[in-house]
């Protein structure tokens, strides 16, 4: 019994070297199979360039103070202890000891848009006092430092992106169009 355990030790060690983050990943960075050959955030497409360049945007905590977000801007968002947040609609996963936000999105042309973070969050959007339902996620881009992403079918009108459970106090944040 010792020795198939030990083989079976040997036989996965390889696997576990190939399973560290190479130095130009953080630990959040999405690799290309075992790891990233090119430096981060290099081959993102072109409605994701302004990622590599956040704007900072205060910590939305209340429905009064909900900053707003472009669509196409990437933004180096604030984030407050999640029990500090007051979301318009009671998020569906929201760890204690996490933090989150809420921000306005204006949409004028319908379509499907895709959330980006660079954290392990929950993302919900908000109309009209209702969760708009996502219609798909993934963990981001391969060789990005997009962590996680969701996307959702909008029409034209207000919306509030309401972000919980994130690990940090800092998100960077990005709303463009799906294509």
């Amino acid at each position: 019994m010792k020795i198939a355990v030990a083989a079976a030790l040997i036989a996965f060690a390889p696997l576990a070297a190939n399973a560290q983050t190479p130095a130009n990943q953080t630990p959040d960075a999405k690799p290309s199979g075992p790891t990233c050959t090119m430096a981060m955030d290099t081959a993102l497409p072109a409605a994701l360039a302004a990622w590599t360049k956040p704007e900072a945007l205060p910590a939305g905590a209340s429905g009064a103070t909900q900053p707003d977000i472009a669509i196409g801007n990437a933004y180096q968002a604030q984030l407050s202890p999640v029990a500090a947040v007051h979301y318009p609609v009671a998020p569906k996963k929201l760890k204690d000891a996490s933090f989150g936000g809420v921000f306005m999105l204006t949409v004028e042309k319908a379509g499907t848009y895709t959330v980006a973070l660079d954290a392990a969050a929950w993302v919900d959007v908000v109309h009209d006092g209702q969760t708009v339902r996502g219609l798909g996620n993934s963990h981001g881009l391969d060789c990005s430092t997009i962590r996680k992403t969701v996307d959702f079918a909008l029409d034209p009108g207000h919306y509030t992106i309401e972000v919980s459970s994130a690990p940090r106090d800092t998100a960077v944040l990005m709303v463009v169009p799906k294509t």
